[in-house]
């Protein structure tokens, strides 16, 4: 697997405004106005004015984020609205407070607590910023993971 944090086009190091924590590295803080927050390791932080958020299958993110876009291999902890799209991949497991646009869970990804859907423009955007309305929630209980096997 390519490593997130380097640029594709030049493979001379990190994208401009990527924060990339490593594995065995733990950050506390504020994080704000990243392009892209690449977790490996653990971030026990409150993340804002962000695009994207990616966090491997080692990763740990916890406190509260607000994003574009997430990718979630790890685990997440806490607060996370993303206006735009939300991917859970199989080994993701998101548990607190989720706010999201669009999602995709693939089989074996994880959601637990309480998850809020909002409406989207006939374009996906709208509001300030280019961003999904958000403003109507339409509550999803969700406690468990998707199954694997059908009845069918």
């Amino acid at each position: 697997m390519a490593r997130l944090g380097l640029s594709a086009r030049s493979g001379e190091g990190p994208d401009p405004k990527t924060l990339f924590v490593g594995r065995e590295i733990g950050l506390n803080g504020e994080i704000t106005a990243c392009d892209r927050l690449v977790v490996e390791g653990q971030v026990e932080a409150s993340l804002k004015d962000c695009e994207a958020i990616e966090i491997s299958e080692t990763g740990l993110f916890k406190g509260a984020a607000e994003v574009r876009d997430a990718d979630i291999r790890g685990r997440f902890e806490g607060k996370l609205t993303v206006h735009g799209r939300l991917m859970v991949r199989s080994a993701g497991k998101i548990s607190g407070e989720l706010r999201y646009g669009q999602l995709e869970i693939e089989c074996g990804g994880q959601i637990v607590g309480q998850v809020e859907a909002g409406p989207r423009s006939p374009d996906g955007y709208g509001g300030e910023r280019g961003q999904p309305a958000l403003e109507s929630p339409v509550k999803i209980p969700a406690t468990a993971a998707p199954s694997a096997q059908s009845d069918v």
